[in-house]
């Protein structure tokens, strides 16, 4: 069974960077990082995104075992 829990959110600054540092809670031992583009007005104008991890282009995004550091990185198109 999936238990799944929203923990942190990120938007870009002025220059397209972001950081964000997720611990994961007590007794999960994976977190998963997403790009959502909804549709909101932050999102709108992008049609799709490309994900990055440590440098290797990603086919599906993204998650790291609770403990580990990882870096990802996003490109959106309009």
């Amino acid at each position: 069974m999936t238990n799944t829990k929203f923990v942190a959110e990120t938007l870009t600054d002025a220059n397209g960077k972001y950081r964000v540092t997720v611990d994961a809670p007590r007794g999960y031992g994976r977190v998963e990082c997403d790009l959502i583009l909804d549709g909101s007005p932050t999102t709108q104008q992008y049609t799709k995104g490309e994900a990055w991890q440590d440098g290797r282009k990603l086919n599906t995004c993204c998650g790291v075992s609770a403990g580990a550091k990882a870096n990802f990185d996003f490109k959106l198109f309009k």
